[in-house]
């Protein structure tokens, strides 16, 4: 299966950019299926910071809005930057080779939800891209609650729009995957790296080549085009093969004989869930099973099917075998579509509504007319945080220090001294 993937905003990008990377890194095994990877930001430093994606496939955008520093979590400049600026990126696009769709077999737009470019700019990317003839899909990154309530409302917003304007909105959950103890930058470093892991195993799937790469029953573009619609959520376990361990490491399935394996490590794909869901409100399901030949067993992969077909409650699923020759390690990929009841999405839109009501209770900023953005001059703010800072000697005054937004999405703190 051929993607064209185009990254949107700083989470968008830095994902697109590991895209590239394991295209370029498994392209002999499984084959170059992303003919195409772009990245779309207001942010050059975030553009210059990208290692795979070539130069000439970055996207500056909104220079005259944002000075090419972002849109600073700001979901309406984000949404206005790539409105304006349409024509240019769909310009840069033909040039690049988007849109010839003899080449490509669907979209990919990545974002993350919680910031400004990407979550305002996707949606309306995606609906110019739905008037060509193959399918758009979107990856969603949702922020994780200590991102704040700004974030979360941005999310909300922007799910809503993707998934109206889109064929499949591929949802990963940033409060499910964060690592406690790893540094911000390690924590969302090893979590982009989680999303785009498998990819290159299933999009290689129906791409065989060599006859030995030819499974049982081949999972091919068709269905995995055919599986995926509205809200979805994936995951995939491993098992190592009985043969090439690695420092004979022993996992939780050693024990189990092939036929056991193969079921297993597909049953416990479903714990491993890009984001947690109803399984039962699902419409439809893709199992796919990719190892080395002499360890796929169709028995193995027929129980797995009964039982997801037990707890899927009649959703469409789709199966097949993906052999790896030289493979060290048996891999259960489910892809769940067609959802409708994803807890996650309901406690952003909680969170969202929460910090809607504080800004309506602190109200706009009119009575400090003083403040002003250091920026742009703007007046039009937005307090998203505020606290108070007790003096280091009791003689001290007290200060405090309020975080803005200003309407260009501009953000900068201000200190004020408390007076007694």
């Amino acid at each position: 299966m051929k993607l064209a993937v185009i990254g949107i905003g700083q989470a968008g990008g830095r994902i697109a950019d590991l895209f590239e990377y394991y295209d370029l890194k498994y392209g002999k095994k499984y084959g170059r299926n992303i003919p195409v990877c772009m990245a779309i930001n207001t942010s050059q430093s975030d553009l210059t910071g990208l290692k795979a994606i070539p130069e000439k496939n970055r996207i500056l955008i909104g220079q005259s809005y944002s000075k090419a520093r972002g849109a600073g979590a700001n979901i309406e400049l984000g949404t206005e930057i790539v409105r304006q600026e349409l024509s240019d990126i769909k310009k840069i696009l033909g040039e690049r080779g988007a849109f010839n769709t003899q080449n490509i077999d669907a979209f990919l737009l990545v974002a993350g939800l919680g910031g400004g470019t990407g979550s305002g700019g996707a949606p309306i990317l995606a609906k110019e891209l739905k008037m060509y003839d193959v399918p758009v899909f979107a990856l969603g990154v949702l922020p994780s609650d200590d991102e704040g309530g700004l974030m979360a409302m941005n999310a909300s917003k922007s799910l809503m729009a993707l998934h109206e304007s889109t064929d499949a909105l591929i949802l990963f959950d940033n409060n499910r995957w964060k690592t406690p103890g790893l540094t911000i930058h390690e924590s969302y470093s090893h979590m982009n790296h989680l999303i785009v892991k498998i990819f290159p195993l299933v999009l290689g799937a129906g791409e065989a080549r060599t006859p030995g790469m030819v499974g049982g029953k081949v999972v091919d573009t068709s269905d995995i085009l055919n599986s995926l619609n509205g809200f979805t959520v994936y995951g995939y376990s491993e098992a190592w093969a009985r043969k090439g361990w690695i420092f004979k490491k022993k996992d939780k399935f050693y024990r189990l004989n092939p036929k056991d394996k193969c079921r297993a490590v597909l049953q416990d794909a479903v714990t491993r869930l890009s984001t947690e869901c109803r399984l039962s409100s699902a419409k439809k399901a893709l199992l796919m099973l990719a190892g080395p030949s002499n360890e796929l067993n169709r028995d193995g992969l027929n129980e797995a099917i009964r039982w997801y077909e037990n707890n899927l409650k009649g959703a469409e699923i789709r199966c097949g075998d993906y052999p790896v020759p030289k493979s060290d390690r048996i891999t259960g990929i489910v892809f769940i579509s067609g959802l409708y009841d994803i807890p996650r999405i309901r406690e952003l839109m909680a969170a969202a509504a929460k910090h809607q009501k504080t800004i309506e209770e602190k109200g706009r900023i009119e009575p400090l007319v003083l403040v002003s953005c250091p920026e742009c001059g703007s007046k039009d703010l937005q307090i998203l945080k505020s606290w108070e800072v007790a003096p280091k000697t009791r003689k001290g005054p007290a200060i405090r220090v309020t975080m803005y937004l200003c309407k260009n999405g501009h953000k900068f703190r201000k200190v004020t001294k408390l007076e007694g």
